[in-house]
């Protein structure tokens, strides 16, 4: 990364915060993954990166999503969505979704499958998903935070896709020492 923000001692910078914020946020990698609904007889779908686990009882976790995003109202509206995680092959579906391509076409050049009980769009081959109900709504500047309670899903073996200073990437198998106090 060659973005430097130096500033001067009265705290004066030549970026925004927004800048800052970008510029930081692109060293910090990050899981790929696609979040879809489907309203109205309509599948509606983004790529995201906002998301994290919030609580194991009850089961939450959030999305922040922009609200200028075509698939921010009929997520809203109707109340659940799923959460796939992409594997390391799946770069072009990332793509798909990051808004290039019309609703319609998104869903047009993928497998996928619909849940029974709730009819959502699961992506084939992904590492896993979550199918998830809206529990809290949070505004948070351009984007509203949703915190949705899992109530289903599956969790695949193999690696992810991870984006890093605006690139995709693999990662290789760890090497690293187990923690000795795991997160969950």
């Amino acid at each position: 990364m060659t973005e430097k923000n130096p500033g001067d001692d009265k705290g004066n910078h030549p970026l925004s915060k927004a800048e800052i914020l970008r510029a930081f946020m692109r060293n910090l990698p990050q899981p790929v993954l696609v979040v879809t609904t489907k309203y109205e007889g309509g599948l509606w779908g983004l790529t995201m990166s906002s998301f994290t686990s919030a609580s194991l009882s009850p089961p939450l976790v959030l999305i922040c999503i922009d609200k200028k995003t075509p698939s921010y109202e009929p997520i809203l509206k109707r109340g659940w969505f799923v959460v796939n995680l992409l594997n390391e092959n799946q770069s072009g579906i990332s793509d798909l979704f990051a808004g290039r391509f019309k609703e319609k076409q998104k869903f047009q050049n993928i497998k996928f499958h619909l849940t029974q009980e709730n009819d959502l769009p699961i992506i084939e081959d992904s590492l896993g998903y979550l199918e998830c109900k809206i529990w809290r709504i949070y505004e948070a500047g351009d984007h509203d935070i949703l915190v949705a309670e899992v109530m289903d899903g599956e969790a695949r073996s193999g690696l992810p896709i991870v984006y890093y200073d605006q690139s995709y990437g693999k990662l290789g198998r760890w090497e690293g020492s187990p923690s000795l106090y795991p997160p969950y």
